[in-house]
């Protein structure tokens, strides 16, 4: 006769163990993948939001000022890219007809930090070469003004506040009367949601902080370079000041942008110095990311 061997409590402990520590493997691989797998996919999202905020900032700013030069080859005064009042969605005047780039100190009769903002204005070209916030702008008989801003405004769904950074456009029409002189008028309040002619830039998930600067002469275009950089508000005011920002030769702007979630394991602190501003980021989980590019003006000048 044969014996009918069972199985022992040792092989049944041995086996356990062996699956533990298998599945235990198992898991410990599949973590470590998910947050690879997170770490690629957030490094990949703010390459992407880097990409499209500086790629439209370098080729709407640098367009500043850009009018045709006339049968004789002249080019027309800054002047001829007309007036713009009121800003953005309030009464007060932001472009004078002597400059093609301002900083932004208020909108929607609101205050804001004006060294996060900046506006510029340029005519068309059929070509589409000339761009602003909804694409080619192709109307070479009126010129167009674009905003670039951070905005704020409460999100009910979160009980937080959202902060991103936009861009708005709004096309001047010389031919309507009065002080305003805009067609296509498109109005941004401190405080309320982005309306649909606000292109998001940054996201607010990914906005963090954003600065920018003026390389301007000076010495109102005696020198002929730029000798000084300064925020947008320290460009002396006063009889000078139009002539100040008619010899902005460059803009300087960096931005921050962090990941829309923790991504990692620990936290840690961080510190970002744009000119003379220092950023702290304490005990953060989130991936962040910065860059400090410059635009060239060529045509923010008298020509």
């Amino acid at each position: 006769m044969y014996k009918i061997q069972g199985i022992t409590l040792v092989s049944i402990i041995i086996g356990v163990a062996i699956s533990t520590f298998i599945m235990s493997s198992l898991m410990r691989i599949y973590a470590s993948s998910r947050a690879n797998y997170a770490l690629s996919e957030s490094l990949l999202e703010l390459d992407e939001v880097m990409e499209v905020a500086v790629r439209n900032m370098q080729s709407i700013i640098s367009q500043a000022g850009f009018r045709y030069a006339d049968g004789s080859g002249s080019y027309p005064p800054l002047s001829s890219l007309g007036e713009y009042d009121p800003d953005i969605g309030s009464g007060a005047q932001f472009f004078d007809n002597t400059s093609a780039v301002r900083h932004v100190n208020e909108y929607g009769g609101t205050t804001v930090n004006a060294n996060k903002n900046i506006g510029v204005k340029f005519f068309g070209a059929n070509s589409g070469n000339i761009r602003e916030c909804r694409g080619p702008y192709g109307d070479e008989t009126q010129s167009t003004r674009v905003f670039f801003f951070v905005h704020e405004y409460p999100d009910p769904a979160t009980n937080s506040t959202l902060r991103g950074y936009y861009c708005i456009s709004q096309d001047y029409d010389p031919s309507i009367a009065g002080t305003s002189n805009t067609a296509d008028v498109v109005n941004a309040t401190w405080g309320d949601a982005p309306t649909t002619d606000m292109f998001a830039l940054i996201p607010p998930q990914y906005y963090d902080h954003l600065e920018i600067r003026f390389g301007y002469d000076s010495d109102s275009g005696a020198a002929g370079y730029a000798d000084l950089i300064a925020e947008g508000e320290d460009i002396p005011s006063g009889a000078n000041s139009d002539d100040n920002f008619n010899q902005v030769y460059y803009v300087r702007v960096a931005i921050l942008i962090h990941s829309r979630e923790d991504i990692k394991s620990v936290p840690s602190d961080y510190t970002f110095n744009f000119f003379s501003t220092s950023i702290t980021r304490t005990a953060s989980r989130r991936l962040f990311k910065s860059k400090i590019f410059t635009i060239p003006l060529a045509y923010g000048r008298e020509l």
